[in-house]
């Protein structure tokens, strides 16, 4: 234990005696731990929390297989719809958005993405309240 205290005061000399190795030291800790917690925040954020909806572990998302280019893409024509609408046994609630493209500049030379949803996902999500 005496040699633990004695290699600590001899490491706080050597700091104290080369002031710039440690700024230096002291400098890359500081961005090491901000840029760890900077990603374990982002992380935990965005893949561990759950959803902010209510039973968000039964929410799913559906993709149709686009043929001609193979890939899966989000969302579903009107008639699959209108089908999975029918089929109640399969969902509790079934709800439809859009994505569009909003002209943003005076001139409509910039476009944002926006999407259309209808009320009843904020009524499924627990976010809105029926009164």
């Amino acid at each position: 234990m005496v040699s633990l205290w004695q290699d600590i005061r001899y490491g706080l000399r050597m700091l104290a005696k080369h002031p710039g190795f440690t700024a230096v030291a002291v400098l890359t800790l500081a961005i090491g731990i901000g840029a760890n917690m900077a990603i374990f925040s982002f992380v935990h954020t965005v893949l561990l929390d759950p959803l902010p909806a209510h039973d968000s572990h039964q929410l799913v998302q559906i993709r149709a297989l686009d043929k001609e280019s193979g890939q899966y893409r989000i969302g579903v024509n009107p008639p699959t719809l209108s089908e999975l609408h029918q089929q109640d046994e399969i969902f509790s609630e079934l709800v439809s958005s859009k994505t569009i493209q909003l002209p943003i500049k005076e001139n409509f030379s910039k476009k944002e993405h926006g999407a259309i949803r209808c009320l009843r996902i904020f009524l499924m999500c627990g976010t809105l309240r029926r009164s």
